[in-house]
């Protein structure tokens, strides 16, 4: 049984399939391992700092009383001096002759927030 130059060729071709694919070692594959979990991490703790960061930073109820306490002022349906004080914030609000005087402190930061209304 003589194959042919072309046989062998042909032969030689399906039989490349079959090779073996050198396998990686056991170190080599702990190694891989240990830089995927450490990507994964980076990228979780990154992700957790930017989602604290926008829950710390979100002030939009804040944002909102206080527009909510100036509209009150404006129509004089709070009395003055008025003062609250909420879990984060201390609020108050000022009458002086020519204008209201809206002051509020973060308590944690100790960050001030004025507004001055003038009246109408």
């Amino acid at each position: 049984m003589h194959l042919t130059i072309r046989q062998k060729e042909e032969r030689s071709c399906s039989m490349d399939v079959l090779k073996k694919v050198r396998a990686a070692t056991l170190l080599e594959t702990l190694v891989a391992s240990a830089i995927i979990l450490v990507v994964f991490i980076v990228g979780s703790i990154s992700i957790n700092n930017i989602f604290l960061g926008t829950l710390k930073n979100d002030t939009y109820d804040f944002d909102n009383r206080l527009s909510e306490l100036e509209y009150l002022s404006i129509h004089r349906k709070l009395t003055f001096p008025y003062y609250e004080d909420t879990i984060k914030w201390d609020i108050s609000i000022e009458n002086n002759d020519s204008h209201i005087l809206i002051s509020a402190l973060d308590k944690e930061s100790k960050k001030e927030v004025s507004r001055k209304l003038s009246h109408e």
